[in-house]
């Protein structure tokens, strides 16, 4: 997996910034403080840890990731005994 460019949103201020998988990193806007949650080109997702590189002004966060598929279930196991 390599790193992706992305449209991020932190505490309403929009910044391009880089992606992959849990990673995000981006240029700190002006006045941050903290960030609960950021919106990653068009998804919101919960910062479990965010860290400002003050040598660059560079934010580090992780975030949670989210399962992208969802499953329906039918009701019926999965495993049992086979029938023939």
């Amino acid at each position: 997996m390599s790193w992706a460019i992305a449209k991020i949103k932190v505490n309403s201020v929009k910044v391009l910034g880089m992606i992959k998988g849990d990673k995000v990193t981006c240029a700190c806007p002006e006045g941050f403080d903290g960030a609960s949650e950021i919106v990653v080109n068009g998804k919101k997702h919960d910062v479990l840890d965010c860290r400002l590189d003050s040598r660059d002004g560079v934010l580090h966060l992780i975030v949670a990731k989210a399962a992208t598929k969802k499953e329906q279930s039918d009701d019926k196991p999965n495993e049992g005994r086979a029938t023939s």
